[in-house]
This record gives C-alpha cells, sequence and structure tokens, in this order.
C-alpha cells in the first residue's frame, strides 16, 4: 500500500476508534482505583452469626413437599428468623415451609424487608423506601431472583439492599460506587443495554479497528524511521 494511502487509513481509523480507546482506557483507570470491596459494599456489611437450628421436632421433609408438584430441592436452613424448609422449584420463587409447625409462609411485607435492610448495613440512619419488584427488576438487579424488594437505605453511599421477598436472603447490595463501576463496565464491553454480553459485534467491529490503527501506526513509524535513516546516509 502507497504511503499516502497509508496515511490516509491510518488517519480515519484513528478517528472511528479514538472515543472507544478513551472510554476503555479511562474504564480500565477507574476499575484500578476502585477499592472492590467497596464496590461490593462489603465495608458497610454487617457479618450476622449464623443462627443454629432449633432442637424441637421438625417437619417430615415428605410433609414439607405436599403441594409442590415442581420441586427441584429442599433444604432445612433458617430463614426470617426461623427453621423452614426451603423448597427450590422448577418454575417460580421458592416456596418456605416452617419447620416446626408445618405452616407455608406468604411472602415478605414491606415493614419485614425493611428490618432485614436496616440490620445488613453498618451506618444506616433509616430507610427511605421500600419497592417490591415482581418483574422487570431495575438493571442495577439484573440477572437476579424476583420477586425482591428494593429498600433505599439512608446512607452517605446511597445503598440499595435487595431481599428476596420470599426467602428473606439479601440478594444484592449496590452503592455509588458499585453504580460508577458498572457504568464503566457499561462502556467497556460496549452492552449499552444489558451491560452482560462481551462477545458481540459492535465490540469485535471495533476491537478490530483499534488493532488495524495500532498497526497502521506501527507501519508507518517504520516506514518514517527508514526514510530518516537513507536521507542521513545519503
Amino acid at each position: 500500500m502507497p504511503t499516502r494511502a497509508l496515511y490516509f487509513v491510518h488517519r480515519w481509523l484513528g478517528l472511528v476508534v479514538a472515543l472507544q480507546l478513551l472510554a476503555w482506557s479511562l474504564g480500565g483507570l477507574m476499575f484500578s482505583l476502585l477499592d472492590i470491596d467497596d464496590v461490593h459494599n462489603d465495608l458497610d456489611r454487617v457479618e450476622a452469626a449464623p443462627a443454629p437450628l432449633p432442637r424441637a421436632a421438625i417437619v417430615p421433609v415428605e410433609k414439607a413437599l405436599v403441594g409442590v408438584d415442581d420441586a427441584t430441592r429442599a433444604a432445612l436452613v433458617m430463614r426470617r428468623g426461623r427453621a423452614v424448609w426451603q423448597i427450590d422449584r422448577k418454575d417460580g420463587p421458592p416456596v418456605l415451609v416452617d419447620a416446626i409447625d408445618g405452616a407455608r409462609l406468604g411472602a415478605l411485607d414491606a415493614e419485614e424487608a425493611k428490618r432485614i435492610a436496616l440490620a445488613d448495613v453498618r451506618g444506616a440512619r433509616g430507610v427511605l423506601d421500600a419497592t417490591l419488584f415482581e418483574t422487570d427488576a431495575p438493571l442495577e438487579y439484573r440477572e437476579k431472583p424476583l420477586p425482591a424488594w428494593r429498600v433505599a437505605v439512608d446512607h452517605d453511599k446511597e445503598i440499595h439492599v435487595y431481599v428476596h421477598a420470599m426467602t428473606g436472603e439479601v440478594t444484592a447490595r449496590r452503592n455509588v460506587k458499585w453504580r460508577v463501576f458498572d457504568f464503566f463496565w457499561m462502556l467497556h464491553v460496549m452492552d449499552y443495554s444489558e451491560r452482560e454480553d462481551f462477545q458481540h459485534p459492535l465490540l469485535t467491529f471495533f476491537a478490530a479497528v483499534a488493532l488495524l490503527a495500532s498497526a497502521s501506526g506501527i507501519v508507518l513509524w517504520v516506514v518514517r524511521a527508514r526514510r530518516r535513516i537513507l536521507r542521513r546516509d545519503g
């Protein structure tokens, strides 16, 4: 390829990928600066001691499974401050059956979800609001189990605690730094809708163009360096 044409290709390739290269570089910088433990909200999380199972008579698992036709797993665990049989299902949320009296537990109400969230966050000043999501969860809660309560905690880091509406488990914690990290992750993988897929044509195209721009720049540097050497020796 003639040098003039190579310059033309390099210049336009550089223009096409310049902003995305900036986004990749800025994203890499942010990833290295942000404390991943803070991003995951581990620094403000209250580590609760695991509650022991009671020694009272336990309802047989066969009784707990009555009426659940699509059960995939049953486990005796502590949930919501009591011993329960948690029955996971093929479709839909798990079923919880009190392991002492055999009663099936309903979904958490807002007040119970708030208590769980407040107990999970160190330094919480209170609760701002609680919202139940049965479908169409917020983007920050993508790929997580539903139904779930989003409890906005009054905290300097604008923490959201997500509590599963059936099990009472805290399934996600989100704060300001997590949202910053997630924004730059979106720019990094160029998945502007789900922010999860890093194997798609747009990312592949820009990565290939960035590679071509870098390679053409190296070739131009070699060509110019060779010309300077020839002029000096000539």
